[in-house]
């Protein structure tokens, strides 16, 4: 349990570059954990409305789904995004992308999501 906040890349000698797919034998490994912990989270208590799985056999490549809020000017609407994740990853942010045009103020033309908090300092 404690493996799942470590720095998975900190002790090891081969380590992915930031951003780079695992192998699917990485599955297995802490981040591989960490996200079937993830999806079983989501399935059992997720929000009304979110939903996200794992693309075919790829653990590390999501598509999700969000519907919009009742009363707000995305209600009856419904996006689908896809969320790959690096070998990094707690520690590095998975891309998140809306495959469904999205307008909204943090989200630009090609569906990417513009918050600073995302990006890498």
């Amino acid at each position: 349990m404690a493996s799942q906040n470590c720095d998975p890349a900190a002790g090891s000698v081969a380590t992915a570059s930031k951003g780079a797919e695992p192998s699917r034998g990485a599955a297995r490994g802490p981040v591989g954990k960490r996200l079937q912990q993830e999806l079983m989270t989501l399935m059992m208590y997720g929000d009304k409305g979110i939903s996200a799985f794992p693309e075919l056999d790829n653990l590390f490549k999501w598509m999700g789904t969000i519907h919009g809020a009742a009363d707000t000017a995305y209600e009856d609407l419904k996006y689908k995004l896809s969320l790959e994740f690096p070998s990094g990853y707690p520690y590095n942010a998975p891309p998140v992308k809306f495959l469904t045009p999205c307008y909204h103020p943090n989200v630009d033309t090609q569906g990417n999501i513009c918050l600073d908090i995302l990006k890498d300092k």
